[in-house]
């Protein structure tokens, strides 16, 4: 045999085994641990404002997560309405942020975006109210503040005319 067929079979072994360990390591993987992994890969695309991959990541985690880890549950439901806010997809986006609502009723990051996604569809009592809840919940934060007094400025304008 000659070096460069030697040398080709040699890694084709090491890429034979380096399968089979990778395949053993997933079997002995969790759901948990599989469904974060989707969730970091999910936000890896979310960042690159690859919205529909990141959502599709989401998906996995969401299906693949175990029904009692309310709190990881939660945090996929609500990064997948993150990126379905950014799609413009509202009623996905609100669905979902009700949905880690659901699971956490304190989940701060949910209650906001649910608030931004109200907002944007021109339910403004509501986002108000989601945000009095941010209040409560945290404190008045200063953005919390600012974005309560550009609500108040748009149900003024409402009520005005």
């Amino acid at each position: 045999m000659t070096h460069r067929r030697k040398n080709r079979s040699a890694r084709r072994k090491q890429c034979d085994q380096s399968s089979k360990v990778s395949s053993l390591v997933a079997e002995t993987e969790t759901p948990i641990q599989r469904a974060l992994k989707y969730k970091i890969e999910g936000n890896v695309y979310f960042k690159s404002k690859k919205y529909d991959e990141a959502i599709a990541e989401y998906t996995k985690a969401i299906d693949i997560c175990p029904k009692e880890s309310k709190d990881e549950l939660a945090t996929f439901y609500q990064n997948r309405a993150a990126a379905y806010e950014q799609l413009k997809k509202y009623s996905s986006g609100k669905a979902d942020c009700a949905k880690a609502l659901e699971l956490n009723p304190k989940y701060i990051k949910a209650v906001l975006c649910r608030a931004r996604i109200l907002e944007q569809t021109g339910n403004l009592e509501a986002a108000l109210k989601d945000m009095t809840t941010v209040c409560i919940y945290e404190g008045c934060s200063p953005d919390s503040l600012v974005k309560v007094e550009i609500i108040l400025k748009k149900l003024g304008k409402l009520h005005i005319k």
